[in-house]
């Protein structure tokens, strides 16, 4: 069994090096004096979720309804799908939304046309609108939320993440299909933060695990591979991880392709000034899929380099696969 994987990693590795020289042979002739950079697009500012004061009642929960002194009028209740209750001499009242105090509120008032100061107390009997989806590498399934509930506490009380997640980069899907990425480590650290990320019913829970989570390093690299993210992982970390820099290397103009196949975008990176210079401005996060190439010349046009490799990067990736 050691010996297979020690084959196959000879084989990727192999592979690897192969890639490097066909994208060095290829690049040979282009060189220039040229410090243009393509600066990546900035990702859209994050919003937080709106932060919950409590359980939110909705569908198929089963409420318990006690009027003091009316037993005709107290009883348990479930929800309609239209989040409505019936409760004589009430007909139907709307509860979808509200909390347990908004509805004993509510209740009170609509009560009130019928009774003399009526005094309501509400329970919830059967917690069952607000059921989360979880995949990935935890105890996947459907949960049913009974109260406020942070993502720290949802993954806590749901058993954990497996050794292999990718805890840096959770993705927690709203029920309106908006998608957040949080570093579980930085919410545990920062208690004040993982407040207000809060799981609602409707959302889905995705912790991804780490094979996801790569960046390749290319080109004039000692050992070029496939590096694992783990936290955060910059150009500098990426090369150092694959042995560094060669003699031949031409540190400033080390590209980074980033983006979908047959959309990436080239950003340039001056190596040399981040090492000599102290300048760390470009000394960048690598985010998944991201590919560091060392080149053997200086690179002249980006988009050219882009056009020219679009096929061999192809062929790179499901070679892999």
């Amino acid at each position: 069994m050691v010996q297979g994987r020690t084959a196959n990693q000879l084989f990727r590795t192999g592979a690897l090096l192969l890639f490097s020289f066909l994208i060095l042979a290829l690049t040979s002739s282009a060189t220039s004096h040229e410090n243009s950079q393509i600066k990546p697009q900035p990702l859209e500012e994050e919003k937080k979720p709106l932060v919950q004061p409590g359980y939110l009642i909705g569908p198929e929960d089963v409420l318990s309804v006690e009027v003091w002194n009316q037993p005709n009028i107290s009883r348990e209740v479930a929800v309609n799908y239209e989040g409505e209750i019936n409760i004589p001499p009430i007909r139907k009242l709307s509860v979808i939304g509200l909390t347990v105090s908004q509805l004993e509120e509510k209740l009170s008032k609509a009560l009130s046309k019928y009774i003399i100061d009526p005094i309501v107390f509400v329970s919830i009997k059967e917690y069952n609108s607000q059921r989360v989806t979880v995949l990935g590498e935890t105890r996947t399934g459907m949960y049913t939320l009974k109260r406020r509930t942070t993502l720290v506490e949802f993954l806590g009380q749901i058993g954990g993440t497996t050794e292999n997640a990718d805890t840096f980069h959770i993705k927690l899907i709203k029920k309106d299909r908006r998608a957040f990425i949080y570093n579980l480590n930085d919410l545990i650290d920062n208690p004040q933060k993982s407040e207000s990320i809060i799981v609602s019913g409707g959302d889905t829970v995705y912790v991804p695990p780490l094979e996801f989570n790569k960046v390749y390093v290319l080109g004039e690299v000692k050992i070029p591979q496939i590096v694992t993210i783990k936290g955060k992982l910059t150009v500098i970390d990426a090369i150092t991880e694959a042995g560094g820099f060669t003699r031949d290397a031409i540190r400033k103009s080390v590209m980074i392709i980033r983006g979908e196949l047959g959309s990436q975008e080239g950003i340039r990176i001056n190596a040399k000034q981040i090492l000599q210079k102290g300048d760390i401005s470009q000394n960048i996060d690598l985010e998944p899929g991201d590919i560091v190439f060392v080149p053997k010349t200086f690179i002249v046009h980006i988009e050219r380099f882009l056009r020219d490799f679009a096929y061999p990067l192809t062929w790179y990736f499901w070679f892999l696969r």
